[in-house]
C-alpha cells in the first residue's frame, strides 16, 4: 500500500524534530543534582546512538583549537636563553675525543681554530704513530733474529716482513737488516689496490697509515711500499718463513733428497723433485699441512698417490703408497693419515716420496719441514 506524499513528508519532520530537540530530563526523575546528571549523562548516550554523527562538528572544533594553539604559541610564550656559560664552566675530558678527531678532520680543524697550522687530528695521530724510521743493523755470529726483535721492542712478524725473509733459515752472519722504529708489516701494492681498500682489509685508520707514511696524496702506484702500523703478519706466512709451514709427513730415513740424483734402475742423472723416507709397509703417511685433496689416483712413476692443495699457492704430493685414505675434493687436516706407506709404481722398495709445489714449481722439502 502506498503511503501518500504528505503523510511522507510529515514522517520525515517528526524525525528530524526527534533527532535535533533539546536535551531535557524527563519531569520527576531528577531529586537532586546528582540525579540531574545521570539523567542527562542517559539521555546524551541514547542520541548519540540513535545518530553518531552529532559529535562530529565538536571534534573538528578541538582539532582547530589545537592547531591554532600550536601557531599561536611562539608569540605568546617567547623563546628563553638556554646557552651554557662556556666562559665559567670547564667541561670535562672526553676521552672518545682522539678517536673522533682521527676520523672527522673537519671537526679538528674547527677545534683549533687558534692554530691553523696544525690540526688536532694531525696531533693525536702524531702522538700515537710515529712516522715511519728506519735502521740497518748486520748480522753478527751468534745473533738470533728474535733476540734482535726483542732488543728494538719488535716482533718476529715486523723483522720478517720488512726483510722480505722467506725462510729464516737462509739468514746468516753478514746479512743487513732493515729494523724500523714500530711493529708492523711493509705492505708492497698491487695492481688494483686503493689505500682505503688497504686500510679495511688490515683494520687500520686511513689518516693513521697516511701519516705514518708521511704521504701528501693517496695514489698509489703498483710496486710501492706502504708501512701499515700496527698490523702483525698471517699466521701462515709467519710459519712459512720460520720453516714450520709443514710437518714431517711420516716416519723413515731420508734414503734420497731434493736435486739431480743417478737413476736407481738406469744410472742416468736426473733430477729428483722431492726427498724419499724409507720405512716398512704401511707405515702411516699423514698430511704435511692442512689443505683439500685435489687428486688421487696411480700413476706409473708415483704409484698410488695423492695431492694436496694448500693455501698460498702450495701443493704436496705422497707417491708410493700402498693404499690412500682420503678422496678427491675433501677437506684434511694438519697431521691427518692420508694413506700407507708402499711399494706401487716406479720404485726399488718401500718408502714414501714426498714433494713441495710453489705455482707448479718444485721445492726442496727440507727447507720447509719441521
Amino acid at each position: 500500500m502506498k503511503v501518500p506524499m504528505q503523510i511522507q513528508k510529515v514522517q520525515k519532520r517528526n524525525q528530524l524534530t526527534r533527532a535535533y530537540r533539546p536535551l531535557r530530563p524527563v519531569p520527576g526523575w531528577a531529586t537532586s543534582a546528582g540525579d540531574a546528571y545521570r539523567v542527562l549523562e542517559a539521555t546524551l548516550v541514547s542520541r548519540l546512538e540513535d545518530n553518531p554523527f552529532q559529535v562530529l562538528p565538536f571534534g573538528l572544533a578541538l582539532l582547530a583549537f589545537i592547531v591554532l594553539l600550536g601557531l599561536l604559541s611562539p608569540v605568546l610564550i617567547p623563546a628563553r636563553d638556554f646557552r651554557l656559560p662556556g666562559d665559567v664552566m670547564e667541561l670535562p675530558q672526553d676521552v672518545k675525543l682522539p678517536h673522533l678527531l682521527l676520523n672527522s678532520p673537519d671537526l679538528g680543524n674547527l677545534l683549533v681554530q687558534d692554530s691553523p697550522e696544525v690540526s688536532i687530528a694531525e696531533a693525536v695521530i702524531s702522538e700515537k704513530i710515529p712516522p715511519l724510521e728506519t735502521q740497518d743493523y748486520v748480522l753478527k755470529k751468534g745473533d738470533m733474529i728474535s733476540a734482535i726483535a726483542n732488543k728494538y721492542n719488535l716482533n718476529l712478524g715486523t723483522i720478517i716482513s720488512f726483510n722480505n725473509i722467506r725462510n729464516v733459515r737462509h739468514v746468516g752472519v753478514g746479512t743487513s737488516l732493515v729494523i724500523p722504529n714500530s711493529v708492523g708489516v711493509l705492505y708492497t701494492v698491487k695492481k688494483g689496490d686503493s689505500l682505503s681498500g688497504i686500510s679495511r682489509t688490515w683494520k687500520i685508520a686511513y689518516e693513521t697509515v697516511l701519516e705514518a707514511n708521511r704521504l701528501t696524496t693517496p695514489v698509489l702506484v703498483p710496486g710501492q711500499k706502504v708501512f701499515l702500523p700496527g698490523a702483525n703478519l698471517s699466521s701462515r706466512d709467519l710459519r712459512e718463513a720460520l720453516g714450520e709451514l709443514f710437518i714431517l709427513p711420516t716416519n723413515g730415513i731420508i734414503t734420497s733428497r731434493f736435486g739431480t740424483r743417478r737413476d736407481p734402475f738406469t744410472g742416468v742423472r736426473t733430477f729428483h723433485n722431492g726427498v724419499d723416507f724409507a720405512n716398512a709397509m704401511g707405515t702411516p703417511v699423514r698430511a704435511a699441512m692442512e689443505g683439500r685433496v685435489t687428486d688421487t689416483g696411480f700413476n706409473s712413476s708415483y704409484g698410488n698417490y695423492v695431492l694436496i692443495s694448500h693455501e698460498g699457492g702450495f701443493q704436496t704430493l705422497y707417491g708410493h703408497l700402498k693404499k690412500f685414505l682420503v678422496s678427491d675434493g675433501q677437506y684434511v687436516n694438519q697431521g691427518q693419515q692420508v694413506g700407507l706407506m708402499g711399494n706401487t709404481g716406479y720404485s726399488t722398495g718401500t718408502h714414501l716420496h714426498f714433494s713441495i709445489f710453489k705455482w707448479n714449481n718444485p721445492l726442496n722439502p727440507l727447507n720447509y719441514l719441521y
